[in-house]
């Protein structure tokens, strides 16, 4: 297997099958094989590298994904970005129903959205994965190293946080930590 000169979303689209409830970010060099995000099953993703390191440009993939398969694939997209505001560019997308730059936002965005999973886990409870058939999946970038540094000082958001990955780990919810 070759790597192609030029890696684009087309080339991914156009030559390897990828479902609507996953999102292919990367290709594994050594297979040639997309690098998937399972978005039904998958809670937390963490994207690693040294601080020079183009983290947010594995992020910026990821919104492109979105937004590009918005009819297929609803999702919203909260994104806490750091002081120098890599992302600010996505702000005004209408996707992204919140954007901010205060990494101690984390705990107000963990608190909605444990409201809305909350109304979501109840609904599954009571009917069935079939309920999220028309819920957009909910997207979290935690762009900001001092946000999960304050966040950790917090006892409650650190143990909200882990609630929400046991009891919510299907409920169409991704991390994003870079």
């Amino acid at each position: 297997p070759c790597v192609p000169d030029d890696l684009t979303f087309d080339y991914i689209r156009n030559n390897y099958d990828v479902p609507c409830n996953e999102m292919a970010f990367a290709l594994d060099y050594s297979t040639v094989e997309p690098l998937r995000i399972l978005l039904d099953s998958q809670f937390s993703v963490a994207v690693v590298g040294k601080k020079e390191a183009a983290r947010a440009n594995v992020v910026r993939t990821l919104l492109v994904d979105v937004a590009e398969n918005l009819f297929d694939r609803p999702a919203e997209v909260a994104i806490i970005d750091g002081m120098t505001r890599e992302l600010a560019e996505w702000a005004d997308q209408p996707f992204v129903t919140s954007y901010c730059s205060d990494g101690s936002e984390l705990g107000v965005v963990l608190e909605d959205l444990d409201m809305r999973l909350a109304g979501r886990y109840d609904r599954v409870r009571d009917e069935g994965l079939e309920a999220l058939a028309d819920e957009p999946y909910l997207i979290v970038v935690v762009h900001a190293g001092d946000a999960l540094a304050i966040a950790s000082e917090s006892k409650e958001t650190v143990d909200l946080y882990n609630r929400m990955a046991k009891q919510y780990a299907a409920m169409r919810v991704l991390f994003v930590f870079s």
